[in-house]
């Protein structure tokens, strides 16, 4: 069963971080969290194993001597969206932040998040500035997908719309104002996360970011990257990499433009899939399956969801 317990103490601030096979990165991040946040904020961090191999998990129970921290098990792994979900009937905030276990703190970045979001209150999401373990940047933020994007490139998209697509080789030194921040750091204003009804479960690791942060400015609220708020990235590192996580992309993207540009418009950017996969065969081996899987619409029926599987071989 998974895990149930009473709700916890209100904070101003609760921190979830989703562990799943990956004990040493989590613990990385945590302990990086705990070095540079105040416990004069008044925050609490909540692990949420995420349905790991025993050894795993148990490699986590020492993080929860610290009265910080809290750590909680599902037995199965719900996903990016789903993971959070659950961890959320263990925390109680005003603001929470979603917490890349692949991510560490460089500065007090949540009491920076947090007074960027206090000082603009029709702010419903932030994001920090992302770097990469040499120091380089990394842009973790961008316009919505459209299919203008996917046909002309985002160069020349930057020609004709120079405000939706800023230089991305550098990072800005004041905050500003964006469509989409990518899912490593997704601050939120927990009444206007809780007013959408939280994540979309149908999503379980791609695309939940692009549906959040959309979600929040149709009812009104702003979308930021705060340059005062900084954080390494590794990248990829909670997420494995194959031929299974890439139809899971697809399964999510083509739900994700159903959902929000209708079916023509999902049906359009599904066969410019089909025909760049098949353009792609020759050097790629997975290209050709793809191509055939995306043509079939992506059915949910192959999410790794339900494949647990396929999820540890990965």
């Amino acid at each position: 069963m998974n895990t149930i317990k009473a709700p916890v103490q209100h904070r101003r601030l609760g921190i979830i971080v989703l562990n799943y096979n990956g004990a040493g990165l989590t613990r990385r991040c945590v302990e990086s969290v705990l070095a540079h946040t105040p416990e004069s904020l008044d925050y609490s961090v909540l692990i949420v194993d995420n349905g790991s191999r025993r050894e795993d998990r148990d490699a986590l129970a020492s993080l929860g001597a610290d009265h910080r921290v809290e750590v909680v098990h599902s037995r199965n792994n719900l996903g990016f969206g789903g993971g959070h979900q659950f961890g959320l009937q263990f925390i109680n905030a005003d603001y929470y932040l979603f917490l890349n276990s692949d991510c560490r703190f460089l500065d007090d970045a949540a009491e920076a998040l947090l007074a960027f979001m206090e000082g603009h209150p029709s702010a419903g999401l932030a994001s920090a500035l992302s770097f990469d373990p040499d120091g380089r940047f990394q842009c973790t933020y961008h316009p919505a997908p459209s299919l203008s994007e996917l046909l002309l490139g985002r160069a020349a998209m930057r020609r004709f719309q120079p405000a939706r697509y800023p230089d991305r080789r550098r990072a800005p030194e004041q905050a500003i104002q964006t469509e989409v921040v990518t899912g490593a750091t997704l601050f939120v204003r927990a009444r206007a996360f809780d007013e959408l009804g939280g994540f979309d479960p149908f999503f379980f690791l791609y695309c939940e970011e692009e549906d959040l942060a959309l979600r929040m400015r149709k009812a009104g609220w702003e979308v930021w990257v705060v340059p005062d708020a900084r954080i390494e990235h590794a990248g990829r590192g909670s997420t494995p990499r194959g031929v299974a996580y890439r139809r899971e992309f697809f399964i999510s993207f083509l739900y994700y433009l159903r959902k929000h540009h209708g079916i023509l418009g999902a049906l359009a950017i599904r066969w410019f899939y089909v025909l760049k996969m098949l353009r792609r065969a020759r050097r790629d081996r997975d290209a050709l399956s793809l191509a055939l899987f995306i043509l079939r619409g992506a059915p949910v029926g192959e999410s790794l969801r339900f494949h647990p599987r396929e999820q540890r071989a990965e």
